[in-house]
């Protein structure tokens, strides 16, 4: 409906607005301001998608985040989630440069925030690193399973990744474009390394990746 709308700066969007629909603001680059109310209950596939947006407070009674909705919101700095979020699809936010800080409500039952990252509520996945948090080294707490699809997509500023013991999964294009990772550490055989898991990580060597049973990074 508004896709391209170069001129587009604030939106206030009315009650009674339940979805916002696949597309509906993408490529706003001039968005910066998008007022949603209570009664949305999902944000559809690429809604806002490379468009200007800065800060996201997502309302209460949301429930979902389609894929890519966020994606390549390159001035988007803060997410805020209530307790009401349920899903967010792969790569909703991948492409966030900006993003340095997320905020889930204690009341949230699928989600929460372990220092500074966002994670399933059981511990079990990693769903979004920061991009801009300027820690070189992260270290993934023993109990995680799964690094979900962009989970640290474009960080730019991590040099090494220290993986559990208990990880099993590594999504599709999980470090993709993590310019300066050199170092992380091998913790055996996994059952799955995702699609470009290490696509345009030039300064990590071979011997660096992990195995897999299925090995389709590249």
């Amino acid at each position: 409906m508004f896709s391209g709308c170069d001129s587009l700066r604030t939106v206030n969007i009315p009650r009674l607005i339940e979805e916002i629909p696949e597309s509906m603001f993408y490529g706003c680059g001039q968005l910066r301001s998008c007022s949603i109310p209570e009664t949305v209950r999902s944000i559809g596939k690429m809604a806002f998608s490379d468009s200007g947006i800065t800060r996201l407070e997502l309302p209460s009674g949301i429930k979902s985040i389609g894929y890519g909705a966020f994606g390549d919101c390159k001035n988007l700095s803060t997410i805020t989630i209530p307790d009401s979020l349920e899903v967010i699809e792969g790569s909703s936010f991948a492409g966030c440069s900006s993003l340095e800080e997320i905020r889930v409500s204690e009341g949230n039952s699928s989600l929460k925030v372990l220092d500074g990252v966002l994670f399933s509520a059981d511990g079990r996945t990693i769903v979004l690193y920061p991009r801009k948090r300027k820690l070189t080294e992260y270290e993934i707490p023993e109990g995680t399973e799964v690094i979900g699809p962009y989970a640290f997509g474009s960080c730019r500023f991590l040099e090494k990744v220290i993986l559990p013991q208990s990880l099993t999964d590594i999504g599709d294009y999980a470090f993709y474009n993590c310019e300066k990772l050199t170092e992380l550490n091998s913790v055996g055989k996994l059952n799955y390394i995702g699609f470009k898991a290490f696509s345009l990580c030039p300064r990590l060597a071979e011997e660096m990746l992990p195995d897999a049973e299925t090995n389709n990074y590249e």
